[in-house]
């Protein structure tokens, strides 16, 4: 019996794609559709600080960064499936970069190491965007502290009282809003950190973004209905960052000024704001 093949089209590119590895492929476009989202969102943040009449330079994503964040997940999904990795590379290889260029237009070129002191203030803004929506949305747990001292691989932390998972729904109709308020807390420290710092070096593959999809699997099973959530909880973090710039702005330059604060601490400095 032969196997069934699905043709997928991008571009002017065509490729005929296993039914067992369209899995993938879903994956793919929907990284891709993550990179769409953040482009549009620093168009927004351009728009956010010339509104204030200050400039704002955000370096986007370059179409090899991308390539491999595109790599490294057929990599990893191939041997979750135990596919032949070199085979399936060789499937994707001819649509990655249709892929990217034919929604975004990006520039070649790696990526400079920012300096010590940039990286620091990206951070305090990420963690603060992460710290007043855990604050101002529903299903949260208390904070117990905001750090932006590293820890291993993390740069910044939010520590709860408890699990920031232990307030998920017990009823069905809660659980939607429930995801949602997650998945906005999870994409508001990006946000906040590239309209505080002016850029970010976080994107799809990060942790925040890792656990953001993973909510909206709690919620929707189909693919295409996710990233539409996810557009969705996208567009409530921004916002909600944009309603509370200056309480996410005056937590930020606390963390800068103390580099750790308690739960109370946090919610003193957000309660001075007005």
């Amino acid at each position: 019996m032969e196997a069934r093949e699905t043709r997928v089209t991008v571009g002017t590119v065509h490729a005929s794609l296993p039914e067992e590895v369209l899995p993938i492929w879903y994956k793919l476009v929907e990284e891709r559709d993550e990179f769409v989202r953040l482009n549009a969102r620093q168009k927004w943040v351009a728009q956010f600080h010339a509104k204030r009449g200050e400039r704002c330079s955000i370096r986007p994503f370059t179409a090899e960064y991308i390539l491999a964040c595109f790599r490294t997940t057929i990599c990893l999904e191939s041997r979750n499936q135990n596919f032949p990795e070199k085979e399936t590379n060789a499937l994707f290889a001819p649509l990655l970069r249709p892929l990217i260029t034919e929604k975004l237009g990006l520039q070649s070129g790696g990526m400079a190491k920012r300096p010590e002191s940039e990286e620091l203030k990206r951070t305090a803004y990420h963690e603060a965007g992460h710290a007043v929506l855990a604050i101002i949305l529903p299903f949260m747990e208390e904070i117990a502290s905001v750090t932006i001292v590293p820890a291993g691989e993390y740069r910044g932390t939010v520590r709860w009282q408890t699990s920031c998972y232990s307030a998920a729904p017990r009823t069905r109709a809660e659980k939607r809003t429930w995801a949602e308020a997650q998945i906005a807390m999870f994409l508001a420290g990006e946000m906040a950190a590239i309209v505080g710092s002016g850029f970010s070096d976080g994107g799809p593959e990060d942790k925040d973004h890792t656990h953001a999809r993973q909510l909206a699997e709690t919620v929707y099973e189909d693919w295409s209905v996710r990233v539409k959530f996810l557009e969705l909880c996208q567009a409530r973090a921004e916002a909600l960052i944009r309603e509370h710039w200056k309480k996410v702005d005056a937590l930020a330059i606390a963390l800068l000024r103390r580099k750790t604060l308690t739960g109370k601490q946090v919610k003193m400095v957000i309660a001075r704001v007005h």
